[in-house]
């Protein structure tokens, strides 16, 4: 029961792509960047579990959305207890520019 319940916790992650594109031009210059913040939500054991797998599903979602790892880093994180003794949900930002 126990590993099925792990392996539906780990199964769960909400992944939400979150802002619209945003375009910035640097003054002065004609290039334009893409910039775009993912957001990802999921649940573990573990604190740093829960957040880091927030973090790969918020990376993947942001390869998904054509930018390439490199171009991405980790912005933010929280995690906070679930009602459920045991388990945490942890939150990731990912922002991206290109």
């Amino acid at each position: 029961m126990k590993k099925l319940l792990c392996a539906a916790v780990l199964a769960t992650g909400a992944v939400l792509s979150a802002a619209a594109p945003a375009l910035a031009a640097d003054a002065g210059t004609t290039s334009v960047r893409e910039t775009r913040m993912f957001t990802a939500t999921a649940q573990n054991t573990t604190p740093g579990g829960a957040v880091a797998s927030a973090a790969n599903f918020a990376f993947s979602q942001a390869v998904s959305a054509g930018f390439q790892r490199s171009q991405c880093y980790l912005h933010s994180s929280s995690t906070r207890p679930s009602s459920v003794i045991g388990l945490w949900f942890g939150t990731a930002n990912v922002f991206c520019q290109r």
